[in-house]
């Protein structure tokens, strides 16, 4: 009543939110989002030694005869007969697996008996009750 402050309008829901800057209409720009790369989880991952590695693992009651082949590290207490290939993965032979097979792994640790020829980039570790017959 005493002031002489003018009172401002209300906007109207229908009307364009404004820059307050400009009072010009707010552009959005639709065609730079769909530009947008998608996320890639592995990106996020580190790459460094302080990575949690999956372990799978092949079960006491398992026989397996063929390839194993896999990034993964593995761990065996059943029987294989064949194969197995883990390019950077560990290999470990429980005390209770029977393995038959050739093997290609980054590292390579045993504590029971296998047969075959073994190539490890890393290293190859045979434990006290471990047993290797082949190159």
């Amino acid at each position: 009543m005493w002031s002489k402050k003018k009172p401002v309008a209300a906007q109207t829901v229908d009307s364009e939110p404004t820059n307050l800057q400009t009072n010009q209409p707010t552009k959005f720009a639709p065609a730079l989002w769909a530009r947008t790369p998608k996320m890639n989880n592995a990106a996020i991952r580190s790459t460094g030694g302080t990575v949690d590695r999956v372990t799978s693992r092949l079960g006491v009651g398992l026989n397996i005869k063929g390839e194993i082949s896999g990034n993964e590290d593995l761990h065996v207490d059943g029987q294989i007969d064949g194969l197995i290939r883990l390019d950077e993965g560990k290999l470990t032979v429980g005390t209770a697996a029977k393995v038959t097979a050739d093997i290609v792994a980054g590292e390579v640790v045993v504590f029971g008996n296998m047969k075959g020829n073994v190539r490890a980039k890393n290293r190859i570790e045979i434990k006290k009750e471990g047993s290797i017959t082949g190159d």
